[in-house]
C-alpha cells in the first residue's frame, strides 16, 4: 500500500511538473512581443508629411513674394530719408514711413502665425494616419505593444531585431502612393 502510495505521489508530481511546463509553453506563445518605431524617421521619411512640407513651403513662398513690393517700398523710404536726413523728413513722412515699417510686420507676422496654425491643422490627420497605420500593423503582427522612440531617451536601447521603422515607413509610404492614384 505504502509503494502504491509512493507510485501515486510521484505520478501526481510527475503530471503537475508537466502541466507547470505545458502552460510555461503556452505563455510564451501566447505572449505577443513587443516593437519600436523610431517616429522622428517616419516623420522624416514618410511621404505624406513630406508632401505637406512642400505644399506649406510653396505657400510661404507665395506669402514672401507678395511682401516684397512692401519691402522694397520701405527700402527705398528708409533710403530716400538716409540721402536727406530724418530731419528734413516732414511729420507725415515720417509717420508713413513708421506706419508702413509696422504694417509689414503685422502682415508678416500674421502669415507666419497663419501657416503655423494651417501646418498643425493639416498636419493633425496625417499624425491620425500614421498611429492607425502602426496600430494595424501591431495587430496584424501579434505585437502586444509598439513603443515609439522619439530619440530623446525614452528607449534607450533596443535590440534591432524589433525595430519596424523600415517596415513601417515603407507600409505608409505604399499606401500613400496608394491613396494619390485613387485621387
Amino acid at each position: 500500500m505504502r509503494e502504491t502510495f509512493k507510485n501515486y505521489l510521484l505520478l501526481a508530481i510527475t503530471i503537475a511538473f508537466l502541466a507547470s511546463l505545458y502552460l510555461m509553453y503556452q505563455a510564451r506563445q501566447t505572449t505577443a512581443s513587443s516593437a519600436f518605431v523610431r517616429i522622428n524617421e517616419v516623420f522624416e521619411q514618410y511621404e505624406g508629411v513630406i508632401g505637406l512640407n512642400e505644399k506649406m513651403n510653396e505657400k510661404r513662398n507665395e506669402i514672401e513674394t507678395l511682401a516684397i513690393p512692401l519691402y522694397r517700398k520701405l527700402d527705398s523710404i528708409i533710403s530716400y530719408s538716409s540721402q536727406i536726413g530724418t530731419k528734413a523728413m516732414t511729420n507725415e513722412q515720417r509717420s508713413v514711413a513708421d506706419s508702413l515699417y509696422t504694417l509689414i510686420n503685422t502682415v508678416d507676422n500674421k502669415n507666419k502665425e497663419m501657416l503655423d496654425s494651417m501646418q498643425g491643422t493639416m498636419m493633425a490627420p496625417i499624425v491620425q494616419e500614421i498611429n492607425d497605420y502602426i496600430a494595424g500593423y501591431g495587430q496584424e503582427n501579434d505585437l502586444r505593444y509598439v513603443f515609439g522612440n522619439l530619440s530623446n531617451g525614452n528607449i534607450m536601447y533596443g535590440d534591432v531585431k524589433m525595430d519596424i521603422t523600415e517596415e513601417i515607413i515603407q507600409g505608409l509610404n505604399k499606401q500613400y502612393s496608394t491613396k494619390l492614384a485613387n485621387e
